[in-house]
C-alpha cells in the first residue's frame, strides 16, 4: 500500500468516526469546563 492510499483510508475512517465519537462526548452528561479570564475575589 502506498502512502497516498494509506492517507486516504485513514482520512475516510476519520470522517465517519470523529462525528460519531463527538456525539457520545456531548451526550454523556457532565458540565463543560469554561475558562474564566478574570480573577475571583476571596
Amino acid at each position: 500500500m502506498n502512502l497516498t492510499r494509506l492517507f486516504c483510508e485513514v482520512d475516510d475512517f476519520c470522517k465517519g468516526f470523529i462525528p460519531e465519537w463527538e456525539k457520545t462526548q456531548l451526550n454523556e452528561g457532565g458540565k463543560k469546563k469554561t475558562q474564566n479570564s478574570k480573577l475571583k475575589p476571596f
